[in-house]
Protein backbone atom coordinates (compact mmCIF):
# COMPACT_ATOMS: atom_id res chain seq x y z
CA UNK A 1 0.00 0.00 0.00
CA UNK A 2 1.51 3.39 -0.59
CA UNK A 3 1.14 5.77 1.72
CA UNK A 4 0.13 9.30 1.21
CA UNK A 5 0.55 12.54 3.47
CA UNK A 6 -2.56 14.63 2.90
CA UNK A 7 -1.69 17.48 4.50
CA UNK A 8 0.62 18.33 1.92
CA UNK A 9 -1.07 16.99 -0.90
CA UNK A 10 -4.22 19.16 -0.39
CA UNK A 11 -1.72 22.10 0.90
CA UNK A 12 -3.58 22.04 4.45
CA UNK A 13 -2.35 23.59 7.75
CA UNK A 14 -2.34 22.08 11.24
CA UNK A 15 -4.92 23.77 13.79
CA UNK A 16 -2.74 25.79 16.01
CA UNK A 17 -5.39 27.74 17.49
CA UNK A 18 -8.20 26.93 20.30
CA UNK A 19 -10.95 28.80 21.84
CA UNK A 20 -14.01 28.34 23.93
CA UNK A 21 -17.07 29.72 22.33
CA UNK A 22 -19.65 28.53 25.19
CA UNK A 23 -22.36 31.29 24.65
CA UNK A 24 -24.21 30.84 21.90
CA UNK A 25 -27.87 33.21 21.75
CA UNK A 26 -30.07 30.10 20.14
CA UNK A 27 -29.81 26.12 20.22
CA UNK A 28 -31.74 24.18 18.06
CA UNK A 29 -32.99 20.32 19.62
CA UNK A 30 -34.88 18.26 17.43
CA UNK A 31 -38.35 17.62 17.80
CA UNK A 32 -39.20 14.31 17.97
CA UNK A 33 -43.23 14.44 19.89
CA UNK A 34 -45.85 16.65 19.44
CA UNK A 35 -45.81 18.17 22.25
CA UNK A 36 -46.29 21.71 22.50
CA UNK A 37 -43.67 23.26 24.46
CA UNK A 38 -43.60 26.64 23.12
CA UNK A 39 -42.83 29.90 26.02
CA UNK A 40 -41.57 27.03 28.33
CA UNK A 41 -38.81 27.84 30.62
CA UNK A 42 -36.02 24.93 30.45
CA UNK A 43 -33.18 24.42 32.84
CA UNK A 44 -29.92 23.27 31.82
CA UNK A 45 -28.99 19.49 31.50
CA UNK A 46 -32.87 18.78 31.35
CA UNK A 47 -34.35 16.64 28.83
CA UNK A 48 -36.66 17.11 25.90
CA UNK A 49 -37.47 14.08 23.77
CA UNK A 50 -34.24 12.41 25.16
CA UNK A 51 -31.85 15.23 24.74
CA UNK A 52 -30.23 17.04 27.55
CA UNK A 53 -30.09 20.67 27.33
CA UNK A 54 -26.76 22.75 27.00
CA UNK A 55 -28.52 25.92 28.64
CA UNK A 56 -30.92 27.25 30.26
CA UNK A 57 -33.59 29.78 28.86
CA UNK A 58 -37.05 29.83 26.99
CA UNK A 59 -38.39 27.59 23.92
CA UNK A 60 -39.25 30.65 21.64
CA UNK A 61 -41.18 28.37 18.47
CA UNK A 62 -39.85 25.31 16.21
CA UNK A 63 -38.10 25.86 13.22
CA UNK A 64 -37.72 23.19 10.29
CA UNK A 65 -33.65 23.40 8.57
CA UNK A 66 -33.12 20.50 6.32
CA UNK A 67 -36.59 18.73 6.40
CA UNK A 68 -36.55 18.67 10.01
CA UNK A 69 -38.15 20.39 12.77
CA UNK A 70 -36.49 21.61 15.69
CA UNK A 71 -37.24 23.02 19.38
CA UNK A 72 -35.18 27.10 18.98
CA UNK A 73 -33.92 27.81 22.82
CA UNK A 74 -33.23 31.48 23.39
CA UNK A 75 -30.33 31.42 26.07
CA UNK A 76 -30.78 33.70 28.93
CA UNK A 77 -26.87 33.24 30.15
CA UNK A 78 -27.94 32.05 33.51
CA UNK A 79 -27.02 28.20 33.14
CA UNK A 80 -29.23 26.97 35.63
CA UNK A 81 -28.68 23.78 36.14
CA UNK A 82 -30.76 20.49 37.67
CA UNK A 83 -29.12 19.21 40.90
CA UNK A 84 -27.80 15.46 40.11
CA UNK A 85 -27.91 12.76 42.45
CA UNK A 86 -23.90 11.88 43.25
CA UNK A 87 -24.11 8.26 43.42
CA UNK A 88 -21.13 5.41 44.07
CA UNK A 89 -18.10 5.75 41.68
CA UNK A 90 -18.05 1.15 41.04
CA UNK A 91 -18.54 -0.63 38.34
CA UNK A 92 -22.38 -0.83 38.60
CA UNK A 93 -22.89 2.66 38.63
CA UNK A 94 -20.67 3.01 35.46
CA UNK A 95 -22.55 0.43 33.21
CA UNK A 96 -25.40 2.14 34.19
CA UNK A 97 -24.28 5.64 33.23
CA UNK A 98 -23.12 4.30 30.08
CA UNK A 99 -24.61 0.59 28.83
CA UNK A 100 -22.03 0.05 26.70
CA UNK A 101 -19.29 -0.34 28.55
CA UNK A 102 -20.42 -3.77 29.34
CA UNK A 103 -19.83 -4.52 26.00
CA UNK A 104 -16.45 -3.34 25.39
CA UNK A 105 -14.91 -4.36 28.75
CA UNK A 106 -16.10 -7.78 28.65
CA UNK A 107 -13.94 -10.44 31.03
CA UNK A 108 -11.62 -11.11 28.01
CA UNK A 109 -10.72 -7.80 27.25
CA UNK A 110 -7.37 -7.27 28.94
CA UNK A 111 -5.24 -4.26 27.01
CA UNK A 112 -7.34 -1.14 25.66
CA UNK A 113 -6.06 0.98 23.07
CA UNK A 114 -7.27 4.63 22.85
CA UNK A 115 -7.22 5.97 19.53
CA UNK A 116 -5.84 9.90 20.20
CA UNK A 117 -5.95 10.09 16.04
CA UNK A 118 -8.60 12.42 14.30
CA UNK A 119 -10.45 11.50 11.50
CA UNK A 120 -8.09 13.11 9.36
CA UNK A 121 -5.07 12.82 11.27
CA UNK A 122 -3.20 15.47 10.14
CA UNK A 123 -5.10 18.04 12.33
CA UNK A 124 -3.28 18.77 15.37
CA UNK A 125 -4.54 16.81 18.63
CA UNK A 126 -7.16 18.65 20.04
CA UNK A 127 -7.41 16.97 23.26
CA UNK A 128 -3.84 17.71 24.43
CA UNK A 129 -3.61 21.51 23.32
CA UNK A 130 -4.33 22.06 26.66
CA UNK A 131 -3.02 21.20 29.36
CA UNK A 132 -6.25 20.45 31.48
CA UNK A 133 -7.82 18.37 29.47
CA UNK A 134 -4.68 15.90 28.91
CA UNK A 135 -4.95 15.88 32.99
CA UNK A 136 -8.51 14.86 32.84
CA UNK A 137 -8.24 12.08 29.94
CA UNK A 138 -5.19 10.76 32.11
CA UNK A 139 -7.14 10.55 35.21
CA UNK A 140 -10.49 9.28 33.80
CA UNK A 141 -7.79 6.28 32.15
CA UNK A 142 -5.98 5.29 35.26
CA UNK A 143 -9.97 5.26 36.80
CA UNK A 144 -10.77 2.76 34.30
CA UNK A 145 -7.83 0.80 34.61
CA UNK A 146 -8.97 0.16 38.69
CA UNK A 147 -12.35 -0.12 37.80
CA UNK A 148 -12.50 -2.21 34.80
CA UNK A 149 -9.59 -4.56 35.68
CA UNK A 150 -7.43 -4.13 32.41
CA UNK A 151 -3.81 -5.23 32.59
CA UNK A 152 -2.83 -2.09 30.25
CA UNK A 153 -3.82 0.56 28.46
CA UNK A 154 -1.85 1.84 25.28
CA UNK A 155 -2.65 5.61 23.95
CA UNK A 156 -2.31 5.19 19.90
CA UNK A 157 -0.60 8.56 18.74
CA UNK A 158 0.95 9.51 15.30
CA UNK A 159 4.57 9.93 15.35
CA UNK A 160 4.45 13.74 15.12
CA UNK A 161 2.50 14.01 18.33
CA UNK A 162 5.07 11.75 20.85
CA UNK A 163 6.70 14.48 22.14
CA UNK A 164 3.37 16.36 23.04
CA UNK A 165 1.29 13.81 24.86
CA UNK A 166 4.40 11.56 26.33
CA UNK A 167 5.31 14.73 28.68
CA UNK A 168 1.69 13.79 30.36
CA UNK A 169 2.71 10.79 30.91
CA UNK A 170 5.68 11.45 32.89
CA UNK A 171 2.45 12.11 35.68
CA UNK A 172 0.43 8.92 36.16
CA UNK A 173 0.17 6.97 38.71
CA UNK A 174 0.51 3.92 37.20
CA UNK A 175 3.09 2.19 35.22
CA UNK A 176 0.32 0.23 33.12
CA UNK A 177 -0.51 3.01 30.74
CA UNK A 178 1.61 3.56 27.77
CA UNK A 179 2.52 4.86 24.39
CA UNK A 180 1.53 3.31 21.19
CA UNK A 181 3.57 5.02 18.14
CA UNK A 182 2.31 4.88 14.84
CA UNK A 183 3.55 6.45 11.39
CA UNK A 184 1.27 9.50 10.32
CA UNK A 185 -0.47 8.56 6.79
CA UNK A 186 -4.12 8.77 5.74
CA UNK A 187 -6.13 7.41 6.74
CA UNK A 188 -4.59 5.69 9.77
CA UNK A 189 -7.88 7.44 11.92
CA UNK A 190 -9.84 5.19 10.69
CA UNK A 191 -10.60 2.16 13.10
CA UNK A 192 -10.73 -0.68 10.66
CA UNK A 193 -7.31 0.88 9.52
CA UNK A 194 -5.91 1.48 12.87
CA UNK A 195 -7.15 -2.11 13.99
CA UNK A 196 -5.25 -3.71 11.21
CA UNK A 197 -1.97 -1.86 11.39
CA UNK A 198 -2.40 -2.68 15.25
CA UNK A 199 -2.50 -6.56 14.62
CA UNK A 200 -4.93 -6.75 17.77
CA UNK A 201 -6.01 -9.97 19.51
CA UNK A 202 -9.11 -11.09 20.69
CA UNK A 203 -7.93 -9.62 24.51
CA UNK A 204 -7.73 -6.32 22.97
CA UNK A 205 -9.81 -3.38 22.44
CA UNK A 206 -9.82 -0.15 20.77
CA UNK A 207 -12.08 2.91 21.24
CA UNK A 208 -11.83 6.66 20.50
CA UNK A 209 -10.70 9.24 22.91
CA UNK A 210 -14.24 9.96 22.37
CA UNK A 211 -15.34 7.55 24.37
CA UNK A 212 -12.90 8.12 27.03
CA UNK A 213 -14.05 12.03 27.20
CA UNK A 214 -17.51 10.62 27.44
CA UNK A 215 -16.79 8.47 30.66
CA UNK A 216 -15.40 11.42 32.13
CA UNK A 217 -18.18 13.54 31.55
CA UNK A 218 -20.96 11.67 32.42
CA UNK A 219 -19.33 8.89 35.13
CA UNK A 220 -16.60 10.95 36.88
CA UNK A 221 -18.21 14.88 36.63
CA UNK A 222 -22.08 13.55 36.75
CA UNK A 223 -22.98 15.94 33.80
CA UNK A 224 -24.79 15.33 30.69
CA UNK A 225 -23.10 15.84 27.16
CA UNK A 226 -23.40 19.31 26.33
CA UNK A 227 -20.45 20.44 25.01
CA UNK A 228 -17.99 18.99 21.87
CA UNK A 229 -14.72 20.18 20.36
CA UNK A 230 -15.10 20.68 16.77
CA UNK A 231 -12.33 21.49 14.11
CA UNK A 232 -12.85 23.90 10.99
CA UNK A 233 -9.93 23.64 8.41
CA UNK A 234 -9.26 22.96 5.00
CA UNK A 235 -7.32 24.67 2.13
CA UNK A 236 -10.38 26.75 1.35
CA UNK A 237 -9.37 28.79 5.07
CA UNK A 238 -6.79 31.08 6.03
CA UNK A 239 -6.94 29.35 9.18
CA UNK A 240 -7.87 26.39 10.70
CA UNK A 241 -9.14 26.79 14.39
CA UNK A 242 -10.22 24.25 17.23
CA UNK A 243 -13.38 25.19 19.17
CA UNK A 244 -14.95 23.97 22.27
CA UNK A 245 -18.36 24.51 21.30
CA UNK A 246 -22.05 23.78 22.70
CA UNK A 247 -24.15 20.86 21.38
CA UNK A 248 -27.02 21.92 19.17
CA UNK A 249 -26.25 24.61 17.66
CA UNK A 250 -25.44 25.82 13.97
CA UNK A 251 -22.26 25.43 12.47
CA UNK A 252 -22.10 28.75 10.57
CA UNK A 253 -22.39 30.64 14.22
CA UNK A 254 -18.86 29.73 14.09
CA UNK A 255 -17.93 30.80 10.85
CA UNK A 256 -16.97 34.49 12.42
CA UNK A 257 -13.75 32.72 14.09
CA UNK A 258 -12.31 31.45 10.32
CA UNK A 259 -11.45 33.20 7.31
CA UNK A 260 -12.19 31.59 4.12
CA UNK A 261 -10.23 33.12 1.26
CA UNK A 262 -11.78 30.78 -1.66
CA UNK A 263 -15.26 32.06 -3.64
CA UNK A 264 -15.98 28.86 -4.21
CA UNK A 265 -15.88 26.06 -1.61
CA UNK A 266 -17.41 22.59 -0.09
CA UNK A 267 -18.30 22.00 3.49
CA UNK A 268 -17.25 18.73 3.87
CA UNK A 269 -17.56 16.80 7.32
CA UNK A 270 -15.15 14.59 8.95
CA UNK A 271 -12.75 13.54 6.19
CA UNK A 272 -11.02 15.53 3.60
CA UNK A 273 -11.79 13.41 0.74
CA UNK A 274 -14.96 12.14 0.87
CA UNK A 275 -16.63 12.99 3.65
CA UNK A 276 -20.49 13.57 3.02
CA UNK A 277 -20.61 17.38 1.91
CA UNK A 278 -23.16 19.58 4.53
CA UNK A 279 -24.74 22.74 4.53
CA UNK A 280 -23.21 25.71 7.37
CA UNK A 281 -26.50 25.69 8.63
CA UNK A 282 -26.03 21.81 10.02
CA UNK A 283 -27.13 21.46 13.64
CA UNK A 284 -23.80 20.32 16.17
CA UNK A 285 -24.45 16.55 17.27
CA UNK A 286 -22.01 14.90 18.82
CA UNK A 287 -21.47 12.70 15.79
CA UNK A 288 -19.51 15.86 14.21
CA UNK A 289 -16.12 15.43 14.73
CA UNK A 290 -15.51 18.72 12.51
CA UNK A 291 -15.81 20.04 8.63
CA UNK A 292 -12.89 20.31 6.19
CA UNK A 293 -13.75 23.84 3.96
CA UNK A 294 -12.09 22.88 0.79
CA UNK A 295 -11.83 24.43 -2.67
CA UNK A 296 -13.78 23.26 -5.47
CA UNK A 297 -12.27 21.40 -8.30
CA UNK A 298 -14.26 21.20 -11.53
CA UNK A 299 -12.57 17.97 -13.14
CA UNK A 300 -14.16 16.07 -15.78
CA UNK A 301 -13.83 11.94 -15.57
CA UNK A 302 -12.87 9.99 -18.28
CA UNK A 303 -12.37 6.14 -19.24
CA UNK A 304 -10.36 4.28 -16.81
CA UNK A 305 -6.73 3.31 -18.49
CA UNK A 306 -5.91 0.72 -15.57
CA UNK A 307 -2.74 2.06 -14.31
CA UNK A 308 -3.08 0.64 -11.28
CA UNK A 309 -3.11 3.57 -8.93
CA UNK A 310 -6.14 3.03 -6.82
CA UNK A 311 -5.78 -0.52 -6.19
CA UNK A 312 -1.64 0.60 -4.98
CA UNK A 313 -3.40 2.71 -2.58
CA UNK A 314 -6.28 1.27 -1.06
CA UNK A 315 -5.72 1.11 2.49
CA UNK A 316 -8.40 -2.24 2.53
CA UNK A 317 -5.95 -4.39 -0.11
CA UNK A 318 -9.82 -4.37 -2.28
CA UNK A 319 -10.01 -3.51 -5.94
CA UNK A 320 -12.07 -0.30 -6.08
CA UNK A 321 -13.16 -0.92 -9.21
CA UNK A 322 -15.71 -3.26 -7.83
CA UNK A 323 -18.28 -2.76 -5.22
CA UNK A 324 -16.77 -4.36 -1.53
CA UNK A 325 -18.74 -4.19 1.35
CA UNK A 326 -14.84 -3.59 2.74
CA UNK A 327 -14.81 -0.27 1.79
CA UNK A 328 -13.98 2.33 3.91
CA UNK A 329 -15.13 5.50 1.53
CA UNK A 330 -11.84 7.47 2.58
CA UNK A 331 -11.67 8.56 -1.40
CA UNK A 332 -7.83 7.81 -1.72
CA UNK A 333 -8.84 6.06 -5.30
CA UNK A 334 -10.54 9.29 -6.69
CA UNK A 335 -7.50 10.98 -5.14
CA UNK A 336 -5.11 9.30 -6.89
CA UNK A 337 -7.34 8.73 -10.40
CA UNK A 338 -5.50 10.30 -13.42
CA UNK A 339 -9.08 9.71 -15.22
CA UNK A 340 -10.43 11.25 -12.30
CA UNK A 341 -13.59 8.25 -11.56
CA UNK A 342 -15.25 8.24 -8.32
CA UNK A 343 -14.93 4.55 -6.92
CA UNK A 344 -16.16 5.90 -3.79
CA UNK A 345 -18.66 8.94 -2.87
CA UNK A 346 -20.05 10.79 -0.80
CA UNK A 347 -24.21 11.40 -0.31
CA UNK A 348 -25.07 14.69 0.55
CA UNK A 349 -26.70 15.22 4.05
Amino acid sequence: MKKIDIQKELNIKPVKIYKEVLDPDMVYVPVSSGINVNNTYVYKDSVIDGVSLPISGFIVNKVLIKNREYYCISNDFKELSLNQTREPLNRDYMTTRLPNLDKIFTSNIKSLYINTIDQDPYIFNKYFMLKNDAEKIINTIEILINTMNLDSVYLVVVSQNEELISEYLNNTTTNRLKLKIVNNYYPIGNPKVLESELNLDSNSKLVDLEFILKIYKTILKRQSLTEKNITINGNAVEEGVTLKVKLYTKLSDYFKYIKIKERNYEIILNNSLCGPKVREDMIITSNLEGVIINKVVDEESSPCIYCGLCNLVCPMHINPLKRNSKCINCGLCNFVCPSKIRNSGDSNE
